[in-house]
């Protein structure tokens, strides 16, 4: 035995291995102290982690919902309380319908909290169209919308190029011949 065990058995009662359990606790003890400060405990009600906030919402549409005489050349805009996640809009999440239900060609794309569809060749006039998100879109944290948005809107008519009446004001028509009927790529009709 060395001299030091011999002075703490003797003048203070204990042994040595008692004051090594004594010191073990005193580390356990500071150890759960400065978890408990440091939020370990899990029972304060500070976070350090940010609070999600409102869940990701449907806002507006342009052209709003049920909107009649839509130019064709329009491009349908969904706007969002949050940033759209841009990964979450693929071609069955958000899709434009026609009248058949049939799905439209279209360019969609994401901007901030909008998303936009655009059809390449325009929309034929006087047609009912259906604009589709699904539930699965979801803001740039994670949150989804939760519940599937729908809204319509319908194309004007397409326009003439020339009524009857100015077609016979022209001094090549004689009224006897089949004029020749020309369409654009827009579905501009065009009589000569």
């Amino acid at each position: 035995m060395c001299i030091w065990q011999l002075l703490t058995d003797r003048m203070f009662g204990f042994s040595l291995e008692l004051l090594t359990m004594f010191r073990r606790i005193s580390m356990l003890t500071a150890c759960a102290v400065l978890l408990a400060a440091c939020g370990g405990g899990g029972g304060g009600t500070a976070s350090s982690s940010p609070q999600p906030g409102p869940a990701l919402a449907f806002a507006a549409s342009t052209p709003a919902d049920g909107t009649t005489a839509v130019a064709r050349n329009t491009t349908f805009s969904a706007s969002f309380n949050r940033a759209v996640a841009p990964a979450s809009v693929t071609a069955s999440s958000a899709r434009l319908l026609g009248p058949e239900g049939n799905a439209i060609p279209v360019a969609v794309s994401v901007s901030g909290s909008d998303i936009g569809f655009t059809a390449p060749l325009g929309l034929p006039g006087n047609t009912a169209y259906r604009v589709e998100l699904a539930a699965s879109i979801a803001d740039t944290r994670g949150s989804t919308l939760g519940n599937a948005v729908s809204r319509t809107f319908t194309t004007a008519a397409q326009s003439w190029q020339a009524t009857a009446t100015e077609m016979s004001s022209l001094t090549y028509w004689s009224g006897r011949t089949s004029p020749l009927v020309r369409a654009d790529r827009d579905g501009n009709v065009m009589v000569v």
